[in-house]
């Protein structure tokens, strides 16, 4: 009974959520770019897609393990000569939107080490930018002359989705993939289209000891596939409900995996002078030498925790009153009163 009733308060929460996003300033809405699973066909040139946006080679079709990082070396993209780990591309058409791409490219260069390099003429291993039908991408680097497809399509250009296909190009699966998800978000299966129920499966993984978030931007939406209009995915704490699926670009979490994966922070260390990391609370040392803290979190080290890591990224729309009190009321809140 608490479990069918902690699930109700998530759909009520979303619910609420999106009449809320309404009346809040533009500023701190979720971004509603980027909805694959509206955007997407089923197959491209008779390959069928991996949750939804992930096009796999026959090898990886034959060995896919899903997870958050690839740990595979051979699909990680190669360290330039001056150290750090190069990205090379092209756009394979006119009609791409190369200032949506640039913004995403922006996005992952500012916040990793990786840096992008174009060249048009290139026939080493590429990501080839291409205006096709919806937001796809294969998984990691492919060793293919001709460059690996990455499509943004029409409804694909805010930063948050470019910058979630690249990340399935760096070697990103997606967030709701990891193997203990189980204990962060229920899939509900009744609401999913018939057919689609292999696209939430959940694997062993490497996740480079870094928490699940909630916020990273490979995770799926509350609703992808639904069959209903019901919620597909309830997180297992109602109040964290509005937080996934908000395409905004890469989270504090995601950027620590990456950084970890390439590994930028090995490299930023002995630019430094340092031996070990000493930033704490899931911080990470950055290309300045200072710390890069996660929300919540401050000092030098950050290691004061002001806050819970989510507090200062909710929209506001939900707000949980665990008394029979007099009811509270606000124009932007839905108020959920648990009898104790």
């Amino acid at each position: 009974m608490a479990h069918d009733f902690l699930l109700l308060l998530a759909v009520l929460v979303a619910s609420a959520s999106a009449a809320a996003v309404k009346n809040k300033p533009k500023k701190d809405q979720p971004s509603t770019d980027g909805d694959i699973t509206l955007l997407n066909p089923t197959a491209i040139n008779g390959m069928n897609f991996y949750e939804t946006d992930i096009l796999l080679t026959d090898e990886q079709h034959q060995q896919v393990i899903g997870r958050k990082a690839i740990s595979n070396l051979a699909l990680r993209w190669p360290t330039a000569a001056n150290g750090f780990p190069e990205v090379l591309y092209r756009f394979g058409d006119a009609n791409v939107d190369k200032t949506a791409v640039a913004a995403g490219i922006a996005h992952w260069e500012a916040n990793t080490c990786i840096k992008f390099r174009l060249d048009e003429s290139q026939t080493a291993p590429h990501i080839k930018f291409i205006m096709g039908s919806g937001c796809w991408s294969y998984i990691g680097r492919i060793n293919s002359s001709t460059g690996q497809d990455l499509s943004i399509g029409t409804g694909c250009t805010g930063v948050g989705t470019v910058a979630h296909e690249i990340g399935h190009a760096m070697g990103f699966y997606h967030e709701q993939s990891r193997s203990d998800r189980d204990s962060q978000v229920k899939i509900l299966l009744e609401n999913i289209i018939a057919g689609k129920e292999s696209n939430f499966k959940s694997y062993a993984d490497n996740n480079y000891s870094v928490p699940y978030d909630f916020l990273s931007d490979m995770h799926y939406t509350s609703k992808t596939f639904t069959s209903n209009g019901k919620l597909t995915i309830a997180t297992v704490d109602p109040m964290n409900q509005e937080l996934i699926g908000v395409r905004n670009g890469l989270s504090h979490m995601d950027l620590l995996i990456a950084n970890k994966m390439y590994p930028c922070i090995e490299k930023w260390l002995s630019k430094c002078n340092l031996t070990s990391d000493p930033c704490q609370n899931y911080g990470y040392m950055g290309a300045n030498c200072t710390c890069i803290c996660p929300s919540g979190s401050a000092g030098a080290n950050c290691e004061t925790l002001q806050k819970a890591y989510y507090d200062t990224k909710r929209f506001g729309y939900s707000q949980i009153i665990t008394s029979d009190a007099n009811p509270v009321t606000s124009p932007n809140y839905l108020v959920i009163t648990l009898l104790t």
